[in-house]
């Protein structure tokens, strides 16, 4: 797989979801990593420490959307990266489901049909989130 990590465009973010020690835990595994050009400047990582990893640094974030498989972020995506998010894509995030509820309506962001677990409210009185469990509708209970 092709793991990859865009620069955080959202202001003040200094972190990024790949340094070049995790990178190189990725490789052990098998997976090939990809950076964009001054993703990890902030967080005091530069390019030549990922390409010391063995990390492959594109020239930008459209490049490194395009080609890569499994896309990690830390701060949850904005408008502009959803658009670039591909059919069969994983996006690894941060999600506030309470506060996009933009993200959620994007077609490549619904789960698919078999999913056998769902968000729910874990109490009323809460405004908390969890995952639960959505059982199928028999023809008993369907009446």
């Amino acid at each position: 797989m092709r793991i990859g990590a865009p620069r955080e465009i959202h202001d003040g973010e200094a972190r990024v979801a790949m340094t070049p020690a995790s990178a190189k835990d990725l490789q052990k595994l098998g997976h090939e990593c990809l950076i964009e050009a001054g993703a990890g400047v902030a967080a005091g990582f530069t390019d030549a420490a990922y390409e010391a990893a063995g990390v492959t640094v594109v020239a930008d974030a459209e490049a490194l959307w395009r080609e890569a498989e499994i896309v990690t972020k830390v701060r949850p995506p904005l408008d502009e990266e959803m658009a670039r998010l591909r059919e069969g894509q994983t996006l690894i995030s941060f999600f506030y489901p309470a506060r996009t509820p933009k993200v959620w309506a994007v077609p490549r962001m619904r789960a698919p049909p078999s999913s056998r677990w769902t968000w729910c409210r874990a109490s009323p009185a809460r405004r908390r989130w969890t995952r639960c469990h959505r059982w199928p509708i028999s023809q008993a209970t369907a009446r």
